[in-house]
């Protein structure tokens, strides 16, 4: 990046975090900066210290104690996953090809040559060379020598991964710059979410469960379990060898830091349980880099007084896994005891009582409930030895983030079943917290449509914790491969992939918390998470009573009376879609479903699916993952998305195209045209605001709500009839002229599905005689 670039860049950060300080009030944006400047001089001590010593743990002479298991997967448990499946993702690993949030199956590799994204590619003609001559990443000098000796470990013939570039774009950050000199490099095209994901090693789980199917002797990976095996071996020295702890991207962000913490743990004790023994030099590199990632997480912990949203769920998650799973020391068992308390707390604070997540994001209420409910199994799995050093740890070993409270931690009655015979017992966890997790399940259920994919609510990064087998994995023969051709080694066979709306993998793993038949019954194929929870727990169950949430919820009056009141309302203007269904049977066993925290409100029945967005912008007012949506609507027949919200695409990359999918304009919602309710201009993770929109009336037979927008309200009506679905728009100061109401072609350039000509037509506005002409496909 050239100094034109970067002084954009510079600028541009600068006016972010001035907007965002005078929307403050003065002593936060005090206590702020105290806090930033701390950080700053604690960054810069630790900086200089990296710069003379390797920030590689020492891990003294003689072998480190092994890590504990925790899981042992059954043959039954193994016959769930598809087989053939496995050896297709088997091939791609092994050729270091991966699926980085939609990519598609791409090689990643230093020599790679990006395709580009949105028209921007960054060249490396000019870059001094990035490989030693041994073909190894060039590490800052302090951390050459313990580099090399991890590089040692390396088993046979290897090809480095390039863990540093967003391969689309192929700008590269730099396995020698300090992580808190790492910069986003927002708004030039290139994503560091893309080596972030990559970095979090996600596919480590499923290159264990494809050892553990190839072990059997039988099947499509038989005869493939030493190649398995060498390669999960080698990509987990590759990744400690080629950045060392503190330097590079893979270290900018300690959530993804616990999540990749979490997924080296938990593979490994299942590549163990299915039979591998790797040698203890490789066992001592994992026992040191995980204590590295212990501290680097603790040390960059993502908790402020103010706000602890996603990412300090993440890390407290990531601590609980590696204190579990390394054998136990002072330090570890406060640890332990640290999370387990961090975990209480983000559970109570970050998830409503109907068991809805805060952030006002329905993927983001998938991604934090899988921390949670992996967490909790973890929890109940502990050991005695383990639960027993909960009771006096030290709390002054823990520097960082909250205080935690001096031993013993609280224990709280909980009733488990073990084959069918329940009894009580004492956990580390308390009976809110389980309800809550039931409850998430409930949620995820509701806002499910007919096609079996959530209705996304604000932003999707599609996330995931613990990735066993990748949710509904689908051959595709579109431009799936490296070269756009199809198949991965561009031949056109199909290429596999991941839904990442269909979230029945985590209603699978709260299944196996609880035996609740309504989950198990949903998840239905999708059911080997469950198994892996139970395996965690050894065949228990939390037995939990379900208390259902998303109840029905109605407004006085009726819906008749509000829609009369609104159209003889003088000053103001009326339009309004009629969408006409094909089958008055879609609606037969309709309920109405109010989530009134997380701000969504569910009209279904088997066939039919009606979501409107009305509430919160979540994160306590902050709005980090919400868009301006409110009071969008979308809808499903027959498992078609009639309307549909079009997603996130893109985050820090390019601004434009993010607010672009932020923007009222994406969303079938009542907008003043040329205005958006909260302004966008915020930063890009802002829409701060204390105005939220108004649930009128809701029942079967429709919903009102209103909004106050630039100090006008305005009001939408969704009537619900046998044969027609009317949404009705009145807007102050309008009166006489056609509002922004937005046709359902309109929204297929956002990626949203318009009504085929199957099902139906849009006419309007009504009363004045003028059809859309564009509502059939």
């Amino acid at each position: 990046m050239n100094l034109r670039d970067r002084t954009v860049v510079r600028l541009h950060m600068l006016k972010k975090y001035f907007r965002r300080a005078r929307s403050l009030p003065l002593r936060t944006v005090i206590h702020k900066a105290a806090r930033l400047v701390k950080r700053e001089l604690t960054d810069l001590a630790r900086r200089t210290r990296a710069r003379i010593w390797s920030t590689y743990p020492r891990g003294g002479p003689g072998p480190r104690p092994g890590l504990r298991s925790y899981v042992t997967l059954g043959e039954d448990d193994l016959e769930l996953l598809p087989e053939e499946t496995f050896r297709e993702l088997m091939g791609h690993y092994v050729r270091h090809e991966f699926d980085i949030l939609g990519s598609g199956w791409v090689r990643i590799a230093h020599d790679m040559v990006p395709r580009g994204m949105e028209g921007v590619t960054f060249s490396r003609e000019g870059v001094p060379d990035l490989l030693d001559e041994r073909g190894r990443p060039r590490v800052n000098r302090a951390n050459v020598g313990a580099s090399a000796e991890a590089w040692s470990v390396i088993d046979g013939e290897y090809v480095p991964i390039d863990w540093q570039s967003d391969f689309r774009s192929g700008f590269r950050w730099s396995e020698r710059t300090w992580h808190g000199r790492i910069r986003y490099q927002e708004g030039i095209g290139a994503d560091i979410k893309m080596p972030w994901e990559l970095a979090r090693m996600h596919h480590l789980p499923q290159l264990a469960l494809g050892y553990a199917l190839a072990r059997r002797g039988r099947g499509p990976l038989s005869g493939w379990a030493d190649d398995i095996e060498r390669e999960y071996r080698n990509q987990i020295v590759d990744f400690v060898a080629s950045n060392p702890p503190g330097f590079g991207v893979a270290w900018a962000s300690p959530m993804s830091v616990a999540i990749r913490a979490a997924n080296m743990t938990v593979s490994y004790d299942v590549l163990r349980g299915a039979g591998a023994r790797l040698d203890a030099r490789f066992e001592d590199l994992l026992a040191d880099t995980l204590h590295a990632h212990a501290m680097h997480i603790l040390e960059n912990i993502e908790w402020s007084p103010e706000l602890q949203a996603s990412h300090y769920l993440a890390n407290v998650v990531g601590l609980l896994f590696i204190s579990a799973y390394l054998e136990r020391s002072p330090f570890l068992d406060s640890v332990l005891a640290f999370a387990i308390q961090e975990l209480r707390k983000s559970v109570e604070s970050q998830f409503h009582p109907d068991g809805s997540n805060f952030e006002a994001s329905t993927c983001y209420h998938a991604s934090s409930s899988e921390m949670v409910v992996y967490g909790a199994a973890l929890v109940l799995a502990l050991p005695e030895d383990k639960v027993r050093a909960l009771e006096s740890f030290d709390a002054g070993l823990i520097k960082w983030g909250p205080r935690l409270r001096a031993a013993p931690l609280d224990r709280f009655p909980v009733r488990l079943v073990v084959d069918d015979h329940e009894s009580v017992c004492d956990a580390l966890l308390p009976h809110s917290a389980f309800l809550t997790m039931s409850r998430m399940a409930d949620f995820i259920i509701d806002v499910t449509k007919p096609n079996g994919r959530v209705a996304q609510v604000g932003d999707n990064d599609s996330s995931r914790f613990l990735n066993f087998h990748p949710a509904c994995l689908h051959p595709r023969r579109d431009g799936g491969g490296t070269d756009g051709s199809g198949g991965a080694d561009g031949s056109g066979s199909p290429a596999l992939l991941e839904d990442h709306l269909d979230h029945r993998h985590l209603v699978s793993a709260i299944a196996g918390l609880f035996g609740h038949r309504e989950h198990l019954d949903f998840a239905g194929a999708h059911g080997f998470e469950g198994r892996v929870v139970r395996a965690l727990l050894g065949g228990r169950t939390v037995s939990q009573p379900r208390y259902r949430s998303g109840g029905g919820l109605r407004r006085s009056g009726s819906l008749e009376a509000w829609l009369r009141e609104f159209r003889d309302r003088p000053g103001y203007g009326s339009t309004a879609l009629r969408i006409l269904l094909p089958d008055p049977e879609l609606l037969l066993d309709r309920v109405c479903l109010s989530y009134e925290d997380f701000g969504y409100f569910i009209v279904r029945s088997p066939r039919l699916f009606l979501g409107i967005r009305c509430g919160s912008v979540g994160q306590l007012g902050t709005g980090g993952h919400a868009h301006n949506d409110q009071l969008s609507i979308e809808l499903n027949v027959d498992g078609r998305d009639v309307i549909a919200d079009p997603g996130t695409y893109v985050y820090s990359s390019f601004p434009r195209l993010r607010n672009r999918y932020r923007s009222i304009t994406a969303h079938f919602a009542p907008c003043y045209p040329g205005s958006e309710p909260i302004s966008l201009d915020q930063g890009l993770f802002a829409l701060p605001t204390r105005n939220s929109p108004r649930c009128l009336y809701f029942g079967v037979d429709g919903f009102a709500g209103a909004y106050e927008y630039g100090g006008r309200d305005l009001y939408r009506i969704v009537s619900i009839h046998d044969e027609v679905i009317e949404v009705t728009d009145l807007l102050a100061g309008l009166e006489g002229h056609r509002s922004s109401m937005k046709s359902l072609s309109d929204l297929a350039a956002y990626g949203a599905v318009p009504f085929s000509a199957g099902y139906g037509e849009v006419v309007g506005p009504v009363g004045a005689g003028e059809s859309l002409g564009d509502g059939a496909n």
